[in-house]
């Protein structure tokens, strides 16, 4: 399996762009492995409800 290469901006920008668990279908990884990968990076994570809160414009 290839290694996906991310600094902690692209990171960032990734998971406040979409859903993790968009992202991990994306990429074809696991979503743990990318909240895992914030810790380290030390990326905050965004809330449960806050995907929620965009779809409906909030």
């Amino acid at each position: 399996m290839d290694k996906i290469i991310f600094t902690q901006q692209q990171l960032y920008d990734a998971v406040w762009s979409e859903p993790i668990s968009a992202l991990a279908k994306k990429h074809n990884v696991f979503d743990y492995e990318i909240r895992k990968a914030c810790v380290t990076l030390e990326v905050p994570l965004p809330k449960s409800d806050y995907w929620v809160k965009v779809k409906w414009n909030k």
